[in-house]
């Protein structure tokens, strides 16, 4: 079994300024920015995010339901937006969703992931899709826990999320449960949690469960690859422990960054800033227009 390192990490789940922000951020209120070489995986646990891009497309996608996916999986919670040779998109949190208390922090939550691709990924036209159904996302229960495959393959599940060299989970134990990642792949070099909620969680390190690490909410955890499997406790006897698992084959090539352009070299970063200067990224838009000006914009 693979032996876990362990390190801090992550934010306090209410920040004390948090209720001022849904004052500032009005509906409406936007970022556009390009992208160029690299996915973006946008999963939303609570709240609702609005997309619009260059290319066309308007999504809205997230849980309007007050249940995560691992409790309702069939809804669209998921974007997985290839960025290609590049693309303009803003984004927004669904600010129409009201809380009960006008104190009470709106609920929007969730992860967003940035993967790299190969070389020849790079240059591919941009494309965007949502993910959510339980053919799409399956959402696995058992007598102690819940696993949403958000990409890749757990077990005999598979989710359809367009990647072969990579694996998404959001894993939920269930008090004095355990979970398992058996017959992980030789070519993941790259294995780590991120403890969401909870406290209890543990690393079983060895099969005499002589040898176990602890890992502590907000809290990373990378694993050595010393084996080929993961096996989880919830330590709590009243609390569920939530994390997040990615794990990853290397792509073992030269790679270099500039902002929200990821590419092999400095000249094809130079270049991308140059095919956005010359509108090949599609024509940009002021982020504050509305939906009807933003279609006249890029159709």
């Amino acid at each position: 079994m693979l032996p876990a390192n362990v390190f801090p990490g992550g934010l306090p789940r209410t920040p004390p300024q948090r209720y001022v922000y849904r004052f500032c951020f009005q509906q409406g209120s936007r970022v556009r920015v390009s992208l160029v070489g690299f996915i973006t995986v946008t999963y939303i646990l609570d709240g609702s995010f609005i997309h619009r891009d260059s290319i066309g497309v308007r999504q809205q996608y997230g849980n309007l339901k007050n249940s995560t996916a691992l409790v309702e999986n069939d809804h669209k919670h998921t974007q997985w937006l290839h960025t290609g040779k590049g693309i303009l998109h803003d984004e927004m949190f669904d600010n129409t969703i009201v809380a009960d208390d006008l104190w009470k922090p709106k609920r929007q939550e969730l992860y967003q992931l940035w993967l790299n691709v190969p070389a020849r990924q790079k240059w591919c036209p941009p494309e965007s899709i949502l993910l959510g159904s339980e053919d799409e996302t399956p959402l696995v229960v058992d007598e102690t826990s819940q696993t949403l495959v958000l990409a890749g393959r757990w077990k005999s599940y598979v989710s359809s999320a367009p990647t072969t060299d990579s694996c998404i989970l959001h894993v939920e134990i269930s008090p004095q449960g355990h979970w398992d990642f058996p017959n992980i792949p030789a070519e993941f070099e790259t294995i780590l949690i991120y403890v969401r909620r909870g406290v209890g969680l543990r690393c079983i390190t060895d099969t005499a469960v002589t040898n176990v690490v602890d890992i502590p909410v907000h809290h990373v955890a990378y694993f050595d690859k010393k084996g080929d499997s993961i096996l989880l406790q919830n330590t709590n006897d009243r609390d569920s422990v939530d994390f997040l698992l990615l794990a990853g084959s290397p792509i073992n090539e030269p790679f270099y960054s500039s902002g929200s352009l990821v590419m092999n070299t400095p000249q094809e970063v130079n270049e991308a800033y140059m095919d956005y200067e010359h509108g090949l990224f599609g024509q940009a838009w002021d982020y504050r227009i509305s939906d009807q000006e933003w279609e006249n914009v890029v159709k």
